[in-house]
């Protein structure tokens, strides 16, 4: 069986990854029937994935994912299936910050109060390091339709007009960004990718929910009569954030396969994605596999760019683990040489 080349490999490893970073935000609520996951092309950096128009657990194989032009968002393939009305959230993004490789889009039911109430919603604990200290910012598209009558006033970002206003949102390294009325867009850059997105997502609603219920937890104490004794309630200062951001990003690889084990094991969700390209042939099983693109074994799924110094011994790794499946001979001593080369990546890629 011929093999794939390092670059196809590597895409459809990311494609891998896509599909269960769906499963895993659907699987916290982050995402439900609504909402949207994309990431840009590892290679080419002009293009960026999303899935059809479909809901993000649905997402099952690679024919369920489409890739978009960053330019104008755009498909590549003019007979490709619906996609997202708003992917110009994502390729504004992705135009305006060349670092951002990851994005989720989402209705949480937790974060939309915190849109609509003037409340600004801020970190109440380490896992949310990476929200502003001062509170995340909130974009207020009321501010921005057109003065066509014909542009609906359906609050959906719908054109690269207004994701562009968006995407201005994100400038000085915002990570995430609150919609009035509608939820929030949260992004990762290069060191990150789809993992450290999904978990930005995750700790935005469950920081959300956290931070209500302490504000209720102390207007109800001093309705009781409790008075102001308690104190205010306490958020994260600057160097805390950037203290617990560092500590997240050293073990992130803890939640997310736990997260990956979760999805896999529920029943519900269906990854077949050994993509066309990989050579390699699909698995309809929710079980671990025992492929090498497997999430514990060999985890390329968030390098940033192909041309990388940093990516050439990964590949280089890759290259020799797909010879050894195949039975290569001297591929074991391969394996074995390049390993001793190969990057260790912050969120666990090579495991």
């Amino acid at each position: 069986m011929p093999l794939p080349d390092p670059q196809s490999a590597l895409l459809s490893t990311f494609i891998r990854t896509f599909i269960t970073a769906s499963h895993i935000l659907h699987h916290h609520a982050v995402l439900d029937a609504y909402g949207h996951l994309s990431f840009r092309h590892p290679s080419n950096t002009s293009t960026f994935f999303m899935s059809r128009n479909t809901a993000p657990a649905t997402v099952s194989s690679p024919e369920d994912v489409i890739e978009y032009r960053v330019s104008d968002a755009s498909p590549i393939d003019p007979s490709a299936p619906q996609g997202y009305a708003e992917r110009h959230i994502h390729s504004e993004i992705y135009k305006r910050h060349p670092s951002v490789t990851a994005a989720v889009h989402s209705h949480s039911e937790a974060v939309v109060p915190f849109t609509v109430s003037g409340v600004p919603l801020r970190p109440v604990y380490h896992m949310a390091g990476f929200l502003p200290a001062d509170g995340a910012p909130v974009f207020e598209i009321g501010e921005h339709y057109g003065e066509a009558e014909e542009e609906a006033r359906d609050m959906l970002v719908k054109n690269e007009r207004l994701g562009a206003v968006l995407a201005r949102e994100f400038d000085g390294g915002v990570a995430v960004v609150l919609m009035r009325g509608q939820g929030f867009t949260v992004v990762a850059e290069e060191e990150g990718g789809m993992q450290e997105v999904v978990l930005r997502a995750v700790y935005t609603q469950k920081n959300a929910a956290i931070q209500s219920s302490a504000v209720m937890l102390r207007s109800a104490y001093e309705g009781a009569g409790g008075g102001w004794r308690a104190g205010e309630v306490r958020y994260l200062d600057e160097e805390e954030c950037k203290g617990a951001t560092d500590v997240t990003r050293w073990s992130a690889q803890r939640p997310w396969k736990l997260w990956v084990r979760e999805v896999e094991a529920s029943g519900l969700y269906v990854n077949s994605s050994a993509d066309k390209h990989s050579g390699f042939a699909a698995s309809k099983s929710t079980k671990p596999t025992s492929c090498p693109f497997a999430h514990d074994e060999v985890m390329l799924s968030d390098v940033s760019m192909l041309d990388s110094e940093l990516v050439k011994p990964a590949l280089s790794l890759l290259t020799a683990v797909q010879a050894v499946r195949s039975g290569s001979p001297r591929a074991l001593h391969q394996v074995d040489d390049e390993a001793d080369h190969a990057p260790v990546f912050a969120f666990g890629e090579v495991a």
